[in-house]
């Protein structure tokens, strides 16, 4: 079985020549069967089947002939083999057609066994010229046979159907049949392969399709957490004008009343003035220590879970803005019940809590009024936390209302904006607080920022 296997495998490259050439070598490896075995029967069967020198000499002719075929077929041209082997067919109607006459129905189904297999052994442009000829050729013996140039052995016409006729036409059926199952075959074969390369080729882009996504997403996270980092820096240096201005306001009095520490100690020993002083100094150091605390919260990248205060947080980052808001006539109100706390980054809320309030103080900006009022609210029910921050300013348009989270969407120019901070700000609530944001705005109305999330204690 392996060795007929090896001994019809094509040698072709493409698939076309691969199914037309493995058919071919089946339909040669059997004619050279039937050929060896048509040789053999009157040898076996002296008796009932006589042979004479003509018979022997044309079978062994015959086998020569298709053995050839088959080596030159094995060779890599299978189509020359092809061409001949179409051409013996061919040649053995035609002298069928001598001896027998154009109405002998072998003929006819000669020249279908021909026509279909030229169509699968070699093209369907063969397969019409071979219909066009088998039409010329029968036509031509037909008139030679009817002007009486011919005169094939008629005699059969006469007797009734034998039982070898009946095998004869069934043999030819027999192979027109075989010749389709076995095109049909390899064609269903190449078509399954195709479908399933074409399978594995959609699943093989898919997976690249997700893998470059998911190589896009990683590419975009680094890119934004380096822009985050050069947005909190950025963010750090607009306020520092801010920062420096009230720092340097601590300073003085720290300054003036070490002054008048200084003169009072030398004149008196009023110990009350003293004490006030000092106590001066002291408020003034912290104010300090809180500026410098609101500077560091921005400058970190990542603070640690903790218990922390939100009241603290958000008042820091009032503080933190506090020239900002002077600056733009902007007074920001803050109102909460009481003090809520809650586990988790307080560096980071500190960060976007700050965020929320530049936004809303430039957002004064291109709109004329006489006050301009922040308000925020801090609630808590049913251990759900809420923090509104709401203000009076110009609004957002409806059209980039779906826009202003999307990374690297801004309205302001490049001096002012990246486009990244309430991106930031949307993905520390739904990742870190596991809450929801949620914008409302109305033009030249104002615009109401909605922070919900459950709190946490332990």
């Amino acid at each position: 079985m392996n060795f007929l296997k090896a001994l019809l495998q094509p040698v072709s490259k493409d698939e076309d020549s691969i199914r037309r050439e493995y058919i071919l070598n089946i339909l040669l490896l059997s004619c050279i069967f039937l050929t060896f075995i048509a040789f053999l029967i009157p040898i076996v069967r002296p008796d009932k089947y006589s042979i004479n020198s003509f018979t022997f000499i044309l079978s062994v002719i015959t086998l020569l002939i298709f053995g050839y075929l088959f080596y030159i077929s094995k060779k890599g041209h299978y189509k020359i083999s092809s061409y001949f082997f179409l051409l013996i067919i061919f040649t053995i109607n035609l002298f069928v057609s001598y001896l027998w006459g154009t109405q002998a129905q072998v003929v006819i189904l000669f020249y279908i066994l021909i026509i279909i297999m030229s169509g699968i052994l070699l093209s369907t442009r063969i397969a019409f010229f071979a219909t066009i000829l088998s039409s010329i050729s029968l036509s031509v013996f037909a008139y030679l046979q009817s002007v009486k140039i011919l005169n094939p052995d008629i005699s059969w016409t006469m007797e009734s159907a034998e039982t070898e006729d009946v095998i004869m036409f069934l043999t030819f059926f027999f192979v027109i049949a075989i010749v389709s199952w076995l095109s049909n075959r390899e064609i269903e074969k190449s078509l399954q392969k195709a479908r399933k390369s074409e399978a594995e080729l959609k699943e093989e882009r898919n997976n690249l399709e997700l893998r470059v996504e998911e190589r896009t997403k990683e590419i975009q996270k680094l890119q934004i957490e380096k822009m985050a980092q050069v947005y909190h820096f950025a963010e750090l240096g607009r306020l520092s004008s801010g920062l420096f201005h009230d720092m340097i306001n601590p300073i003085m009095a720290i300054s003036l009343t070490i002054e008048q520490i200084k003169k009072t100690s030398e004149n008196n020993n009023n110990l009350k003035l003293i004490e006030n002083s000092v106590n001066k100094v002291k408020q003034a150091n912290d104010k300090m220590q809180k500026l410098i605390d609101s500077i560091r919260k921005q400058i970190t990248q990542h603070g640690t879970e903790e218990l922390f205060s939100i009241n603290k947080e958000i008042i820091d980052a009032i503080e933190l803005l506090n020239y900002k808001a002077k600056k733009g006539n902007t007074e920001i109100v803050f109102q909460s019940e009481r003090e809520i706390k809650t586990i988790g980054d307080s560096v980071k809320f500190n960060q976007i809590i700050t965020n929320i309030i530049s936004n809303s103080i430039d957002s004064f900006q291109g709109k004329e009024q006489l006050k301009n009022n922040i308000e925020i609210e801090l609630s808590e029910k049913n251990n759900r936390i809420r923090i509104t921050i709401k203000d009076n300013g110009c609004g957002i348009p409806d059209e980039i209302k779906d826009r202003i989270f999307d990374p690297f969407f801004t309205t302001k120019n490049t001096r002012k904006g990246m486009g990244i901070g309430l991106f930031l700000v949307k993905e520390f609530i739904e990742k870190s607080l596991n809450g929801k944001i949620d914008i409302k705005s109305k033009i030249n109305k104002g615009t109401s920022t909605i922070i919900k999330f459950s709190s946490r204690k332990k």
